[in-house]
């Protein structure tokens, strides 16, 4: 964006002429105050709203933020088999019935209970698919990458597999006593 408006956004100025700049390509606009946030020019929510990252990427010749995630030069490069050595946690180092957190955005919160043999029941959901009382297989979660849960049980549905955390992956793991792993 910064190389399309011909400059760095350092100045409260220069998100005023990402605005106007934003506007001209798009005939739609961001306040500049979510514009001075996603460049953490300000301090706040940082997390942007993807309705927001696709304007962006259509003000620089993209469909959308996918479109961009999927065709910009700068992700072409991009291993497909990578060593991670991301935070984890295996269900061989959980206790039956201790309370798993997750979260993944937007604003996505779980409460999960393990029962032990890679099965987890969500007890507590916010802004996810999955409900209270679900059941799913899972063994792995990893920090930072989406998680594939299998044999998910809604009421009388079976889903075989199930992606949480598509973009972003899982942005929080917590153990119980609110222990967190980083």
């Amino acid at each position: 964006m910064e190389q399309r408006l011909g400059k760095p956004l350092k100045s409260s100025h220069d998100f005023e002429a990402l605005r106007a700049f934003m506007l001209a390509q798009t005939n739609e606009h961001l306040s500049t105050s979510t514009l001075r946030r996603i460049w953490t020019y300000t301090e706040g929510n940082t997390v942007p709203r993807e309705s927001s990252l696709d304007l962006l990427s259509r003000c620089i010749g993209y469909r959308n933020w996918i479109d961009f995630e999927t065709n910009h030069p700068i992700n072409s490069d991009i291993e497909s088999s990578a060593v991670t050595f991301a935070e984890h946690l295996s269900t061989k180092d959980i206790e039956p019935n201790e309370i798993i957190g997750l979260s993944w955005l937007p604003n996505r919160h779980i409460l999960i209970q393990y029962c032990g043999e890679d099965l987890f029941k969500v007890v507590k959901s916010e802004n996810s698919k999955l409900q209270e009382g679900n059941t799913f297989y899972c063994s792995l979660f990893i920090l930072h990458e989406p998680l594939l849960i299998s044999k998910l049980q809604q009421g009388i549905r079976t889903i075989d597999l199930f992606q949480l955390g598509k973009r972003g992956g899982l942005t929080e793991i917590k153990r119980h006593l609110g222990k967190k792993v980083k």
